[in-house]
């Protein structure tokens, strides 16, 4: 080694030493990975200011090391991920034991110890709770859905109940009354029709009360301004006005209040991310509910059990010990605290998944492919069945929602608002959630609601090849990379912080706008490419199952697009916008009005609580 080459404090094949048989649970996280001289990486842990240089290959093979496991066991995936080590094994143990004295490495009873650690949090009261039911022009549904709540006791702490109705037709706003009027004789809890009149009672006291804001209220809750378009989220605005400081429970007008248990289902808590969700396929609805197997607890109660909690009193009552944290991510958890709250639960569907088309199966790990192959030789007639598990097998932490039919909202702490219009509403929610609280948790409940629609949804089973194009999927990615000056602020902060890049998002020219959108655009194909490769890698064990044919050529259709987008200029790259939002200048003003709805939106938040109390 020359004079100027850098001083490593550890190399992998540097000692020939052996890993002790009574290794604790470890896990490397929280380091950040800085570029060093020549070939090296300087590594430093946040948590303690620990800092090291090391060469490269040390870095990368440490980063097979995040999920909590012996220090064996961690030697293994080093050496299966990079097959030159496997000459080595005793070395690799040897550095990577050096490693954890260095205290780069954190074990699990640290990592509980700092996740449980009491602090005032933990003693905190729960806030009061209102159960939501968002209906549109399907009273059929709604009926089905108040006769299920009628014959079960609500939890004692909901107030109330709230059925918003966004219903386009007068008839059946006429005849939800009713319906609300018959559940409220039987029921013990006030059952009350927030019908378009009352809509505009609160938007005509919000405007009294805040005249400078007229804009920013009309864009996220009137909904003459966007026509026929879904406004699913304007629906979900009213909900969050309506429950400020409370717990909410909102539901889908077609669910049931059933939950039922997933298939081979597990009770440990565990911590993941949305894309673990799996799901079991069934031939028809009669094999689906031969398969049913109810809880016998209220979904209600049980959704409300860990919603605001603080992490620290969750973990202290489902884990039993460190040992508890095998296999966790490390990584994941090294953003959490004890103070981390359960600011949304969800659960898993049990029926319809509740999505737009077959798509939905394309990010499913191997196993749920394997089941939806196996359910029908016809693949898109068997997803238009609609008839299956979709969710997590047990509990299990993320760090955004998703999407769910039954879903619980800790609105005691400032929460952003929904956009107002199109689809996406909820995962759009759920990572401003998470850039507003950081250190937030989702609690995603084991087990699914019953959700079964009254409309014939047979043609939501179509397979259209994967492709990059501009949707809602582009400005959540977008948001999700925090800036790293918006931590240590508070929330109502860090919503201006968001209000300000969509803000700029709007004001900038066309041509640097383009190649942003440009850049996003290829940056979403070519993660689908990766995960299109992913899959056809794995359908070649699958070649036998009924739906593999159909599979395979929605995957190569899928490959042949997204590489022909990847590799090809677009020769009309404002035409998107054209055909979907009215032109660019149409899309940047509702940029701007979102923008200026975010940061008028605590102030809106304020008012209307008053408003609500005094109503």
């Amino acid at each position: 080694m020359s004079e100027s080459d850098p001083s490593y404090r550890y190399r992998v094949g540097a000692n020939n030493l052996q890993s002790a048989s009574d290794e604790p649970l470890i896990s490397f996280n929280g380091v950040n990975f800085l570029p060093g001289p020549s070939d090296s990486v300087v590594l430093h842990k946040d948590q303690n200011d620990v800092r090291m240089m090391v060469e490269s290959g040390l870095a990368q093979a440490l980063r097979e090391c995040g999920h909590f496991r012996s220090l064996g066991d961690h030697a293994n995936a080093v050496m299966q991920a990079i097959p030159a080590l496997r000459e080595t094994p005793a070395d690799v143990s040897s550095v990577l034991n050096a490693v954890l004295e260095a205290g780069l490495f954190e074990t699990s009873e640290e990592a509980l110890s700092r996740l449980t650690w009491p602090d005032a949090a933990g003693s905190r009261g729960l806030a009061p709770s209102r159960l939501f039911i968002l209906t549109c022009d399907r009273p059929a549904a709604l009926s089905r859905l108040l006769q299920s709540l009628i014959r079960q006791p609500f939890p004692d702490d909901i107030e109330g109940v709230w059925v918003v109705d966004d219903s386009r037709d007068t008839s059946n706003i006429e005849e939800n009354n009713s319906l609300i009027a018959q559940a409220n004789a039987a029921c013990n809890v006030s059952i009350q029709h927030f019908d378009m009149a009352r809509r505009q009672t609160l938007m005509d006291g919000l405007l009294s009360e805040l005249p400078d804001n007229v804009n920013e209220i009309q864009f996220l809750l009137e909904r003459s301004l966007w026509g026929s378009q879904p406004t699913y989220g304007l629906s979900r605005n009213l909900i969050m006005l309506l429950s400020v400081g409370k717990r909410a429970l909102v539901l889908d007008d077609d669910i049931l209040t059933e939950a039922i248990m997933p298939p081979l289902s597990t009770s440990s808590l565990t911590i993941g991310n949305p894309n673990d969700r799996q799901a079991v396929f069934y031939p028809d609805w009669e094999e689906l509910n031969r398969h049913a197997l109810p809880c016998q607890s209220s979904p209600l109660s049980m959704m409300l059990d860990h919603l605001g909690l603080p992490l620290s009193s969750v973990l202290s009552s489902e884990l039993k010990g460190p040992r508890a944290l095998s296999g966790w991510d490390g990584q994941a958890m090294s953003r959490l605290d004890s103070d981390s709250r359960v600011l949304i639960a969800q659960c898993g569907s049990w029926g319809d998944p509740g999505t737009g088309s077959g798509n939905w199966i394309f990010n499913l790990d191997a196993k749920s492919i394997r089941s939806a192959l196996e359910s029908g030789s016809n693949l898109e007639a068997s997803l238009g069945q609609r008839a299956s598990w979709f969710g997590y097998r047990g509990p299990v932490l993320t760090p955004y929602g998703t999407m769910s039919q039954l879903t619980g909202i800790d609105n005691s702490a400032l929460l952003p608002p929904y956009l107002p219009v199109g689809r996406g509403e909820d995962i759009f929610f759920g990572v401003l959630t998470l850039r507003m609280h950081p250190t937030s948790v989702v609690y995603n409940e084991g087990w699914a609601i019953r959700h079964e629609p009254i409309d014939n949804r047979s043609n939501r089973g179509v397979l259209t090849p994967i492709s990059s194009k501009l949707s809602m999927s582009n400005l959540v990615d977008w948001l999700g990379r925090e800036p790293a000056d918006q931590w240590g602020l508070s929330a109502e902060r860090r919503l201006y912080g968001i209000a300000e890049q969509i803000a700029r998002l709007s004001e900038m020219q066309q041509e640097p706008l383009l190649k942003l959108i440009t850049h996003e655009k290829l940056s979403s194909a070519s993660a689908q490419l990766e995960q299109c490769l992913k899959q056809a890698e794995q359908a070649g064990s699958l070649s036998e199952l009924a739906g593999y044919t159909d599979w395979e050529r929605f995957l190569e259709a899928s490959r042949n697009q997204l590489l022909e987008q990847i590799q090809t200029s677009e020769a009309e790259p404002l035409k998107v916008f054209d055909d979907a939002y009215g032109g660019l200048p149409a899309l940047q003003k509702q940029g701007t009005l979102f923008a200026a709805a975010l940061r008028a939106w605590p102030s809106i938040r304020q008012a209307a609580e008053r408003l609500v109390a005094s109503d």
